[in-house]
This record gives C-alpha cells, sequence and structure tokens, in this order.
C-alpha cells in the first residue's frame, strides 16, 4: 500500500500494478498531479507533484497536502477491473530532472545499471548546455561495460531515452570517472546525485 502518517492511505496496488503504480482510493482520497514548478495541472503523461485531500480521517482532513513525491497519471482502463484512477510513482523531488522536454528518474537510471550490468558503484549524472543541445553525462566508477553498451541498454529500457538520444534532442555520454572523480557536496563531503550545469 502507499501510505503516510500524514495523509493515511493514499494508494493500493492490484495484481497488475507492478511496485510503483497504485490505484487511487477515491472515497477517501483525492489526488491532484501539478507541474513541479507551479499548481498548474500536468497533461497526459507528464510527471508532477503529488498533492492529496483527504476526507473521512479521524484526526480531519488534509486539504491539498504535497507529500513530496513525483508521479503521473496512468491512462486507459486497468485490467482488474476497478474504476478507480491510477497513478505511477516516479521518485522523489529531486530525483527528476527534466532535460531534452523529458523527463528521467536518477533512481531508474541507476537500476538498469544494476540490473544490465550488475553495476552498484557510485553514479552521478551531470547536465551541461553544449552549444544550442543539452546533455547528460553519466559518471561511474568501475563500470564492466563500453559507453556504447550503457547508451544501446538504457534507449532500450527507458523510453525517455528512446524518446531523446536517436532524435539528437539530448546528447548522452558515459564517463568513467575514478572514484575521486566526482563532485561532492562542500558541506556534508556527500556525492552529489545531480549536477545542474546547464544555463539558466
Amino acid at each position: 500500500f502507499y501510505a503516510a502518517n500524514e495523509t493515511g492511505l493514499m494508494g493500493y496496488p492490484c495484481k497488475y500494478c507492478g511496485t510503483t503504480m497504485f490505484h487511487l482510493p477515491t472515497e477517501i482520497q483525492s489526488l491532484e498531479i501539478v507541474k513541479t514548478n507551479s499548481d498548474e495541472p500536468v497533461g497526459p503523461g507528464e510527471v508532477g507533484r503529488l498533492l492529496f485531500t483527504g476526507f473521512r480521517r479521524q484526526d480531519g482532513h488534509t486539504e491539498r497536502y504535497d507529500i513530496g513525491d513525483l508521479g503521473r497519471w496512468v491512462e486507459g482502463p486497468c485490467p482488474c477491473g476497478r474504476k478507480e484512477p491510477r497513478f505511477e510513482l516516479m521518485g522523489r523531488h529531486g530525483d527528476v530532472i527534466r532535460i531534452g522536454g523529458t523527463f528521467f528518474n536518477y533512481h531508474r537510471v541507476a537500476a538498469i545499471l544494476n540490473d544490465e550490468f550488475s553495476y552498484g558503484g557510485l553514479m552521478q549524472i551531470i547536465l551541461e548546455t553544449r552549444g544550442l543541445t543539452e546533455a547528460m553525462i553519466i559518471c561511474v566508477d568501475g563500470l564492466n561495460a563500453t559507453p556504447e553498451q550503457v547508451t544501446e541498454a538504457l534507449v532500450r529500457d527507458y523510453d525517455s531515452f528512446a524518446k531523446t538520444v536517436p532524435q539528437k534532442i539530448m546528447e548522452l555520454e558515459i564517463r568513467e570517472v575514478g572514484h575521486d572523480g566526482f563532485i561532492m557536496n562542500n558541506v556534508s563531503i556527500k556525492l552529489r546525485s545531480i549536477v545542474d550545469r546547464r544555463e539558466k
């Protein structure tokens, strides 16, 4: 189930949902999915912030509560036959980045590297502007695969790469940097998962 102390139950799965997809319990919750930088509703298939308004809670209802998660609506009827709408979780604020006109989830990229190449090491994504094109640099340490193999796997397994890389909407670079080549947070000395160097 998808739930939190502040809001109670926000989603329940069926056997067709997988691990990140849920039905919305409309009798006790309403859900708005709005753009990451405004309160405007997202378009079809677009990722946005989840705002829950809960009803029938013993300690009162929540009003447009921002849970801190990102998600998108799942279009079409569910094979289970339930009529309640479905939504898919896409990560936390800060885990999802927009580049090349579409969204990428840091943890999904890491999962593909793990599944395809058994890579569990450090990974950092750097975003840059190169002339009129945006570029994503995926930094790794000791990945047992060529950049071409990694690019092929990402394009095959992640639709956001398939929409951008072959069409040259976004450049993708796989870079071996070594353990000391990652950019760390100056205060916490922890890895910065995403470094955005694009021109604003």
